[in-house]
């Protein structure tokens, strides 16, 4: 209490000589207020420690400056996310920024400290909030120097409820091997746990080649680094991709990587040591997204059970010829580790056995058709001699008229001596392709097929008069082309007629006059070329050609006028149009002022010449239609109907 009456006496000392300028000095005689020299020590004393943003003058004035202010504003991102920004009186008041949070009743907590430059903070909620809750923030300022330049903002609440809605992280360090675990010899899946999130469980999914999806084969706690997978099989002679997904204490699953981040084992495949040149082909799927990054690949060849490092690849090797001095009879086996860049993690194939018999090389591989099937994919045929000689069986594609070619399926041993490749990948309204085969024989030699063809691809114009065909020539058959067919079929029916038969086998355009057919409807041609006799591989060959089809533009017609007394009792389009979406029909009737009289949205419903129920005078009316093509294009007619009475 007496301190503060004695700082009053001192606000009012200075106060008293800044008004009338009294000289303070204890000694004065005409002076009533007496202050002693201590009572200033202590003023000034409290000025330097509680009052430092404030600038005294003890000869002129006091300016006393408040404290700064922060204003907060908070918003939503997601329902997951609290946006914080504030401003501040002073932004260059040296400090740190501490933001406190409220959550129900839970009380304030202080969950951030930031510098006195940062004027923004996302606060993104976690567990234990899994259910939408309330949130209310504040920003305190801790001044650096003096406690006078604290601040702290009013309270703000988010303008949403807010829940962890974050997708946990990914597990690191996966890792998949081959060998004896519990259950027998499988994939051992492995991965490091993570601590810095509110893991709940770890889910190992494999891929399934034949549905396309990631099952989930294992679950466990937040404790689990490692399963063995009894289910996969077969165990060699497969790759097996896996990916370890997560999820949170609030049951929110990870988001992994599907196509870059998954784990595989490795799968490898040796051809059989051909006597032409006593070498064997390894070759097998990469090692992807090795712990501590693939050092590369150590190819061990076994030779009376005893394995042999033999050499070793760059990483970006997938394969090895083994030029070994085979003994005939013998059996060989391989198997292929990858490594990682500190050689702290391995990986290694099954092992893989074959018996050096020699081989029996191919002496014609032959492309017999090629054709479009279904009107969505190509169909390739083709013949091998003599049966049992190829041990993998490529289908190359060129989509450059045959300047490059590049793999895009293959047939693995036992290869059929004659069957067929489908292309589903390719575009046959888009563009023509050429295919050839590469065999491969026991001994890794490739043979490239004796010939290169090309499938058919037709292509449709239309003038007014005729819809003009045209087509590339096929390539190549043994015997030749004969001629070629051409078909059409038109919309809503099924049956299909030869247009024209042993066309010439050098012609590739066709003109369809108009008059042969009902140009309401829209047709569908389809082109099919015919080899000549004397195949010994494949008799009666035929290739057929994409569907191609002419779609025209919209045929509305309407009357000029109509008479509702007599037999034309309807404006109308009149029933023969062809190519429009009836679906997107609208007429509107206006008067020569251009009221609406009437609107319909039905290409069936005319208009009788009543508006209500009450009949209008004859005369010239105005109508606006608007439809759409079978192409979805867009259309509008205006004109003017005489109503005759």
């Amino acid at each position: 209490m007496k301190s503060g009456v004695r700082m009053l006496r001192l606000f009012l000392l200075i106060f008293i000589f800044h008004v009338f300028r009294v000289p303070a000095s204890a000694d004065s005689a005409n002076n009533d207020l007496k202050i002693g020299k201590g009572e200033i020590a202590d003023f000034q004393n409290y000025i330097a420690n509680n009052v430092q943003r404030e600038s005294i003058d003890l000869n002129n004035s006091i300016q006393f400056k408040a404290p700064p202010a922060i204003n907060l504003s908070v918003s939503t991102s997601l329902l997951r996310i609290a946006v914080l920004t504030w401003t501040t009186t002073d932004p260059t008041l040296q400090g740190t920024y501490h933001i406190l949070r409220n959550a129900g009743s839970a009380g304030w907590v202080d969950i951030k400290t930031l510098p006195f430059t940062a004027l923004a903070f996302n606060d993104t909620i976690s567990y234990p909030y899994c259910t939408p809750t309330s949130f209310a923030y504040q920003v305190s300022f801790i001044a650096s120097v003096n406690a006078a330049d604290n601040a702290t903002s009013s309270q703000v609440a988010a303008s949403f409820p807010l829940s962890d809605l974050t997708a946990p992280a990914n597990v690191s360090n996966l890792g998949v091997v081959l060998g004896n675990f519990p259950g027998g010899f499988t994939p051992g899946i492995s991965w490091s746990i993570l601590t810095n999130d509110d893991i709940s469980t770890y889910e190992v999914q494999r891929f399934d080649p034949l549905s396309g999806s990631w099952p989930v084969i294992a679950s466990g706690t937040n404790t689990l680094t490692g399963i063995s997978d009894v289910t996969a099989s077969p165990v060699c002679g497969s790759s097996f991709k896996y990916i370890v997904r997560t999820t949170d204490m609030c049951g929110i699953p990870s988001a992994p990587d599907y196509v870059n981040k998954f784990v595989q084992t490795i799968n490898l495949d040796v051809l059989h040591p051909g006597q032409c040149d006593k070498s064997a082909k390894l070759t097998w799927n990469s090692y992807k997204n090795m712990i501590g990054g693939l050092g590369g690949y150590k190819i061990y060849r076994i030779t009376d059970a005893i394995p042999v490092e033999i050499f070793a690849v760059p990483p970006t090797d997938t394969s090895y010829v083994d030029n070994f001095n085979f003994v005939n009879g013998k059996t060989y086996g391989y198997s292929v580790k990858a490594y990682s860049n500190t050689s702290s993690f391995t990986s290694s194939s099954c092992e893989a056995y074959q018996q050096y018999n020699g081989a029996t090389l191919p002496d014609t591989v032959y492309i017999s058709q090629v054709g479009v099937e279904s009107n969505s994919y190509v169909s390739v045929k083709y013949y091998i001699t003599p049966d049992g000689s190829v041990s993998k069986l490529f289908l190359e594609r060129s989509d450059d008229n045959g300047s490059t070619f590049h793999p895009i399926d293959s047939i693995v041993s036992p290869v059929p001596q004659r069957y067929y490749f489908n292309d589903t990948t390719a575009d046959v309204q888009s563009q023509t392709y050429y295919y050839r085969l590469a065999a491969i024989d026991d001994c890794g030699s490739e043979t490239m097929s004796i010939n290169t063809s090309q499938s058919i691809w037709l292509q449709c114009g239309k003038t007014e008069t005729e819809n003009i065909l045209d087509w590339n020539l096929y390539k190549n058959w043994l015997q030749g082309v004969e001629g070629y067919e051409i078909y059409r079929i038109l919309d809503n029916e099924t049956a299909t007629i030869k247009i024209i038969g042993n066309v010439d086998p050098t012609t590739v355009s066709f003109p369809d006059l108009l008059t042969n057919f009902d140009i309401m409807k829209m047709p569908c041609y389809w082109v099919e070329a015919k080899e000549n006799p004397g195949n010994p591989y494949l008799q009666n060959a035929v290739s057929k050609s994409n569907t191609c089809c002419v779609i025209k533009d919209p045929v509305l017609f309407l009357p000029n006028a109509f008479y509702p007394d007599g037999t034309n009792k309807f404006f109308r389009p009149v029933p023969k149009f062809s190519f429009v979406n009836k679906e997107s029909f609208q007429m509107t009737i206006f008067n020569r002022w251009g009221q609406q009289l009437f609107e319909t949205s039905d290409i069936d419903i005319g208009w009788d010449g009543s508006v209500n129920g009450q009949f209008i005078p004859a005369g010239q009316y105005a109508y606006l239609i608007t439809y759409k093509s079978t192409e979805g294009k867009d259309y509008k007619k205006r004109g003017t109907v005489m109503l005759v009475r």
